[in-house]
């Protein structure tokens, strides 16, 4: 069988810290991604979904750090949107900075990355879904209305164990979403890096007339601008395709 040795990291190497549930984004980031980019990654132990385990996890994040930055890769995602949240937008932005000054690495985190997608897009009023429990969905609530954003609705699965995140079919998100939209919202947020969503984006912009951003939409297109890429990816909703220079 002859290898295919071209997205060795000749364009970029990124380095991932992913929830230790998480089963979703490598895959996801190799088949959208443009050839020539590698994906390197680190995790961080959680278990389940709770605000208490998510601020556990957070613990482990500068053994995570020190790790990537061994691998000398060219740019640092921190990819878990509940971590964002728990924070505040002004701690991630101390925590990505501070990132940086240790390693000399540019460095982003899901939320950071989301916040940049949706004003990219000019969106303000959104309907948001996830697959969390209440309280998480509350945060995230708050999180965006803080920041900006009007959450017309937000909808949660209530999951509660980490390693079924990844297990939603993607037909179960896609009713989620179509049972949450309000038609008073000019964007549709799924949130979470753990959640299957990629293969519906395109079917639900259809559906709904408004661009679909996602968590790991939103962090693979700020880890390729960061690397200097700004080719389109098609069939992914209208950020990949339509807004990556």
């Amino acid at each position: 069988m002859e290898l295919n040795l071209s997205r060795l990291g000749w364009r970029g190497r990124a380095g991932l810290i992913l929830p230790s549930s998480n089963t979703v984004t490598e895959p996801v980031f190799y088949a959208l991604a443009p050839q020539g980019v590698s994906f390197h990654t680190t995790r961080t132990f959680i278990a389940g979904t709770s605000l208490q385990e998510v601020q556990a996890m957070e613990k482990d994040k500068e053994r995570a750090v020190r790790e990537l930055a061994s691998a000398k890769v060219d740019c640092i995602a921190d990819c878990c949107t509940a971590s964002g949240v728990v924070r505040g937008l002004e701690a991630d932005k101390a925590f990505c900075e501070s990132v940086e000054k240790e390693t000399g690495i540019r460095t982003t985190s899901t939320l950071q990355a989301i916040v940049e997608a949706l004003r990219a897009l000019k969106l303000s009023k959104l309907v948001a879904t996830s697959p969390y429990p209440p309280e998480m969905d509350e945060l995230e609530k708050d999180f965006f209305e803080k920041n900006g954003f009007s959450v017309i609705n937000i909808k949660g699965l209530d999951i509660k164990e980490g390693w079924k995140l990844g297990r939603v079919p993607p037909e179960d998100i896609y009713r989620l979403c179509r049972d949450a939209w309000d038609k008073r919202a000019d964007g549709l947020f799924i949130s979470c890096m753990t959640f299957n969503s990629i293969p519906v984006i395109q079917a639900l912009e259809l559906a709904l007339q408004v661009p679909v951003v996602t968590s790991n939409t939103a962090t693979l297109w700020k880890i390729l601008r960061m690397l200097g890429i700004t080719e389109p990816i098609w069939g992914y909703g209208r950020l990949l395709s339509d807004y990556m220079k």
